[in-house]
């Protein structure tokens, strides 16, 4: 009774499929909160899901394939690593803004301290990537404004121009990034854009 009596066609795979009426709702948080801990659970299965595409008719695994490799892909605006918010201000974030959450983090990476490892973001609950610098730059206000210190993903680069890059992927591991590069490559022969250099910020 929780999802929509009638199934809605999926913009993927143009597969049928009954979605939750309401995506707040505390059933359905719970049972994506208990389907996260199960990694059997089609939250953490990686890559396509077969369940969903044996529903597809006419096409061949490899015909599957290519129409998902369309999709997902990082646009350029890079992607933010999200902490535990407040409940009232992700309660209005969600409300608020056009973006999803497409990756929950969770795990053995949130089982190593921060100080551990040049990796800073051990605190984070989701992963949310972009669709445009203008939503990136947005949804970062919006945090910025709320008191939080966004957290940049640093696979999903954002582009050139950002003048905190550094602290923004690295928080304040970039300095000590810096010292062991100035300490084994000290002229940046191995340097490209957006790497943390021997001179910092």
């Amino acid at each position: 009774d929780k999802c929509e009596d009638e199934p809605k066609m999926s913009s993927l795979m143009g597969v049928d499929v009954r979605i939750p009426k309401l995506c707040t709702d505390k059933a359905v948080i719970d049972a994506l909160l208990k389907a996260s801990g199960d990694p059997s659970s089609f939250i953490n299965s990686h890559g396509p899901s077969p369940e969903l595409y044996a529903k597809v008719p006419g096409m061949t695994f490899g015909e599957k394939l290519k129409v998902v490799a369309g999709f997902g892909k990082p646009s350029g605006a890079g992607a933010s690593m999200l902490p535990r918010f407040d409940d009232k201000f992700f309660a209005e974030l969600i409300k608020t803004t056009n973006v999803s959450l497409p990756h929950l983090q969770h795990g053995a990476g949130l089982q190593v301290h921060a100080d551990e490892t040049a990796y800073p973001w051990r605190n984070a609950a989701f992963l949310i990537s972009y669709d445009s610098i203008d939503k990136a730059n947005d949804f970062l206000g919006r945090l910025l404004e709320g008191g939080y210190t966004p957290q940049g993903y640093y696979n999903y680069l954002n582009p050139h121009g950002m003048l905190n890059w550094r602290s923004y992927f690295f928080g304040d591991k970039w300095r000590k990034l810096a010292e062991i590069r100035a300490k084994y490559d000290p002229t940046d022969v191995f340097g490209k854009p957006l790497t943390i250099e021997s001179i910092g910020e």
